[in-house]
């Protein structure tokens, strides 16, 4: 099957979109484990993950436009810079549900270490979206798509189980 160029960058769009989303998940579950260094402050933890998500959507948009001239001649244009930033802003997005639940506990309606767990639990459950979603686009059987899905949510877990491992 031959894509138009149209059509390929239009795939090409969604998958540095999901890239980016994924990459948040990650950055927002890394940024969650540093919550007891701030005294358990629910507030506090909310705006490590925003700042955190907001600091790194920039790094990443930046660094894409920066390897990007290194593989050219061309000068950098907003253009380019718009659409790094808009390719990443799934970065951002990602750490939505985590700093809602942060916040949520800095109002007293749970915890903060029910905030964690819950918000950890959904960025788990994102990575192994992320492996299903991938496994149907490379249109692999049943034991593969599992396989795909429980890999990937197994990162995710990995990441909160060492995390949670050197903060205790």
């Amino acid at each position: 099957m031959t894509l138009s160029p149209e059509e390929q960058r239009a795939r090409e769009v969604r998958a540095g979109r999901a890239r980016s989303f994924i990459y948040g998940t990650i950055a927002t579950l890394i940024a969650m484990a540093s919550f007891e260094t701030f005294g358990g402050e629910p507030l506090a933890a909310g705006a490590i993950i925003a700042v955190s998500a907001i600091a790194t959507w920039w790094a990443h948009a930046y660094s894409t436009v920066l390897a990007e001239r290194l593989t050219t001649d061309r000068r950098v244009t907003v253009a380019e810079v718009r659409d790094a930033l808009r390719e990443a802003w799934p970065i951002v997005t990602a750490a939505v549900p985590a700093t809602v639940l942060a916040v949520g506990a800095s109002q007293g309606l749970w915890s903060l270490p029910s905030a964690i767990l819950v918000a950890n639990l959904i960025g788990i459950g994102v990575m192994g979206v992320a492996g299903l979603i991938a496994a149907h686009a490379a249109h692999v059987g049943r034991a593969a798509t599992v396989a795909w899905v429980l890999v990937t949510a197994a990162i995710g877990a990995v990441i909160v189980l060492v995390e949670v491992a050197v903060h205790h």
